[in-house]
C-alpha cells in the first residue's frame, strides 16, 4: 500500500504533466499567432513578384524569426508584435531588434544605420558612452577600447579619431 506522502506527490506530477501540456498548446497557438503577423507584415514590405519568404518558429531568441528569398535580412516581432529586422548591435556586437519597421523606407534606413531598439540593455556601453568592445585601431597598431569626446570616438593611445 502506497504512503499518503507517495500517492500527493504521484498526484502532483500527473498534475504538473497536464499543466505542462496546456501550456505547450497556448504558446504553439501564440506562435502561430505572431508567425501569422509576422508573414502578414514583411508580405507588405515585399513586391509581389518576390513573396518567397520563409519563417521558423522554434528560434530560442526571437520565437518566430522570417527571412526573404535567399538575402540576409532577418525579421522579428517586437514586443507590440511590430515588425522588427534583427541586426548586430554596432556597440557590444549581440544580436537585437531594430526600432520597428513600418514601412520600405524604413527598413532601407535600418539596413544603412542600425540601430537597436530603446529596449535594448546594451552590455558595450560605458557610462562615457563609449563602446566596451575593443578595436582595433590601424593608426598605430593597438586594440584600444575606444574613447569619446564631442560624440566623436578617439583612440586613447594615439588620440586620432575613429571612425
Amino acid at each position: 500500500m502506497k504512503s499518503l506522502k507517495d500517492l500527493a506527490i504521484e498526484a502532483h506530477n500527473r498534475q504538473r504533466k497536464v499543466e505542462e501540456k496546456q501550456q505547450s498548446e497556448i504558446n504553439r497557438a501564440e506562435l502561430s499567432k505572431r508567425a501569422e503577423r509576422l508573414i502578414t507584415l514583411i508580405g507588405n514590405l515585399v513586391p509581389n513578384d518576390q513573396m518567397s519568404y520563409i519563417y521558423s518558429n522554434d528560434d530560442p531568441t526571437w520565437g518566430v524569426v522570417g527571412t526573404v528569398n535567399d538575402e540576409d535580412l532577418r525579421f522579428a516581432l517586437d514586443d507590440e508584435n511590430e515588425l522588427t529586422l534583427l541586426g548586430e548591435c554596432p556597440h557590444c556586437g549581440d544580436e537585437v531588434r531594430s526600432r520597428f519597421i513600418e514601412s520600405r523606407a524604413r527598413l532601407g534606413e535600418m539596413i544603412e544605420n542600425f540601430q537597436p531598439e530603446p529596449a535594448h540593455r546594451c552590455s558595450g556601453i560605458e557610462a562615457t558612452g563609449a563602446p566596451k568592445k575593443y578595436l582595433f585601431h590601424g593608426g598605430c597598431n593597438n586594440k584600444v577600447y575606444p574613447q569619446t569626446r564631442n560624440g566623436k570616438y578617439y583612440c586613447p593611445v594615439c588620440q586620432d579619431e575613429i571612425l
